[in-house]
């Protein structure tokens, strides 16, 4: 399967951060602004490096735009193509016909994945997230730049002979695309909450991915901070597990962010998911 050169844009700044003993420490950088257009492309990217890039955010960049994917995938698409899909792709015929082959089929109506096509093979509102060759995602339902809206899913289908096979499909938790040697970590608040006045945020920090509830001390990378005026932004990555995990629930482990100004009325904003979320608190026993 080809896949597409990434063509990543760069911030206008950054603020790089480094552990030091659960501390982070801050260093700033300036970086040019690279122009391009944002658009969407009817190829799927798979999460490779690019050493090139100069955008600190361990994110997947196509043409500029996070790729994001659902859960832990390393295919994806670009946000900006959620709500409309991508364009000329395959035909209302073509998936109405593929929507009808399947729901004649008892063993597959029957799967959990086809019952959000309620509303039949002609009424199902559907958009092409994600094509390469005879494969492809839709979405189904509503769907916008944020993701999918209440009751949506995805779809995914290969094209087979004359006809097409259901690959799967379901619920999907957007998440952007992480760059190789890495996986998400969600970053949460302590009880106490956040001090507007403060440079120095307490947090708390856990694998995302199944991990046989090891400590991720030492598998932690060193956390990207993006600064606005209005939200601060974390991506927090870990090194992934080595074969067959347990998911007994993964640890929590304190760290401390430093920021280059007090946090004051800003939102502190969970890089990890797509749109960032904010970051919430937890109850850790």
């Amino acid at each position: 399967m080809t896949r597409p050169h990434h063509d990543p844009a760069a911030p206008l700044s950054y603020a790089a951060l480094v552990t030091d003993h659960g501390r982070v420490r801050k260093t700033l950088a300036l970086i040019p602004v690279l122009l391009l257009s944002a658009c969407g492309s009817a190829t799927g990217v798979v999460a490779e490096d690019t050493p090139q890039s100069r955008d600190p955010r361990p994110v997947v960049l196509v043409a500029g735009e996070v790729q994001v994917g659902c859960g832990g995938a390393t295919e994806g698409w670009s946000a900006s193509v959620m709500a409309e899909g991508l364009p000329d792709v395959v035909t209302q015929e073509e998936v109405s016909a593929a929507f009808r082959q399947f729901l004649a089929d008892p063993q597959l109506s029957g799967e959990m994945g086809l019952t959000f096509l309620a509303n039949g093979a002609n009424g199902t509102e559907w958009r092409v997230l994600y094509a390469s060759g005879d494969y492809l995602t839709l979405g189904l339902g509503p769907w916008t730049a944020d993701g999918p809206g209440p009751g949506a899913r995805t779809f995914s289908m290969e094209r087979e002979g004359d006809g097409w096979r259901w690959l799967g499909g379901g619920d999907c938790q957007p998440a952007p695309l992480v760059r190789p040697g890495s996986t998400w970590a969600s970053v949460a608040q302590v009880a106490a909450g956040l001090e507007p006045a403060a440079t120095a945020l307490p947090v708390l920090v856990s694998e995302r991915e199944c991990t046989s509830a090891r400590d991720p001390a030492t598998y932690l990378h060193e956390p990207v901070v993006v600064e606005t005026d209005e939200s601060v932004t974390v991506y927090w990555t870990s090194t992934p597990a080595e074969g067959a995990q347990a998911c007994p629930g993964n640890p929590w482990v304190p760290r401390t962010l430093e920021l280059a100004e007090p946090l004051g009325e800003r939102v502190l904003l969970d890089g990890s998911w797509w749109p960032a979320r904010p970051v919430e608190p937890v109850s850790v026993p």
